[in-house]
């Protein structure tokens, strides 16, 4: 459908179709207004006050009232009072999110994300050389020979670098780099793997009971984080909570709660396969502004694509794309175990939070 406000309808068919789209919700509130003033307009033609010459271009291409033209301007005004906009619809895909037991998603890396992560690897080959790195081991308590920590400092260094040059090789073919997989079950398990430079990570969390765990698969390492410690971005100041359960909290909320207010609704595309109809919504915090977007298939009601960028003067710099999205597909239990695999060394550590109002 067109939504060029210039637009005029030419016969009874385009209009038919038009009512068509508005009962499927498929068209922006802003065309459903324009369409109903025109049809007003229409009615009321003759008794109008001159005009504008640009407006008066506009009018001459309006035809005589027809009884299909105010059959038509009812049931708009009837589909207009039934459905507010965007938000109703939105608010559909929610619903229908929430009937969901599960998920499963893919989220890629922005490309202004990827060339920062090169840049980090970069520094951190220059920085990080082999007698430091024999040294923080020691520090840590360490006790493997100089060979064996020779060894792991030239496969880490291998591993970083090897990273870098396949996110340069797919900037510079235009592919989606994937940063991370990611499985929720019901209200309070999840579990992500990723790969952050070229190591696998695997995270697990399980609201109910309050535990979290990290796998550094390459290291064999596992980490138990029993608190967590927010720093204050404006004084510095530290705070230590102990990590417990947490009933209400919901991780599958992060694709079920969406909200379904401040969105405006977008025109729609086709995403592998699937058109889909689009919601987008504006956040602001300091320079940085957030827009959010998410892409609902017509037909399930449900997510096939989540964009988050982050702009600052108008110009992106980072975010993420989720998609590939799978609902309500059986998931092994084991997936979401907290008991550390046999062969890893296990320790506590504490999760790092900022925050910027302190």
């Amino acid at each position: 459908m067109n939504h060029d406000p210039d637009y005029a309808f030419s016969d009874s068919m385009e209009l038919n179709q038009t009512i068509k789209e508005v009962a499927e919700m498929t068209v922006t509130q802003d065309t459903l207004d324009t369409l109903a003033s025109r049809i007003l307009n229409r009615t009321t033609v003759v008794a109008q006050p001159p005009m504008p010459a640009s407006l008066a271009r506009r009018s001459a291409s309006l035809v005589p009232v027809t009884l299909a033209l105010v059959a038509a301007a009812l049931v708009i005004t009837f589909l207009l009072l039934s459905h507010t906009g965007s938000g109703i619809a939105f608010a559909q895909a929610q619903q229908q999110v929430e009937k969901t037991g599960s998920v499963q998603y893919v989220e890629y890396m922005h490309p202004e994300d990827a060339k920062e992560m090169i840049a980090e690897c970069r520094n951190l080959l220059q920085e990080t050389t082999l007698e430091l790195a024999i040294e923080e081991a020691r520090e840590a308590g360490q006790t493997d020979s100089e060979t064996e920590l020779k060894k792991k400092y030239e496969e880490f260094s291998t591993r970083i670098k090897e990273y870098a040059n396949d996110l340069e090789t797919k900037l510079s073919q235009a592919k989606p780099i994937e940063s991370k997989r990611v499985w929720i079950q019901g209200r309070y398990l999840q579990r992500e793997e990723e790969t952050p430079y070229g190591g696998k990570m695997i995270r697990i969390l399980n609201a109910e009971t309050g535990e979290h765990m990290t796998l550094d698969v390459s290291d064999k390492h596992c980490t138990f984080y029993k608190s967590q410690t927010i720093i204050g971005m404006k004084s510095g100041e530290k705070t230590v909570l102990q990590m417990k359960p947490q009933p209400n909290a919901d991780f599958y909320s992060r694709i079920a709660a969406i909200p379904s207010k401040d969105v405006r609704e977008l025109p729609g595309k086709l995403i592998n396969g699937k058109q889909t109809v689009g919601f987008e919504q504006v956040g602001k915090n300091a320079d940085t502004t957030f827009i959010h977007t998410y892409w609902i298939d017509k037909e399930t009601r449900l997510p096939v694509q989540i964009d988050d960028f982050r702009k600052q003067g108008g110009i992106v710099v980072g975010g993420a794309t989720r998609s590939q999205f799978v609902f309500d597909q059986p998931v092994d239990a084991s997936m979401f175990s907290t008991i550390p695999p046999e062969g890893y060394t296990v320790e506590e550590g504490t999760i790092l939070g900022l925050d910027i109002e302190k």
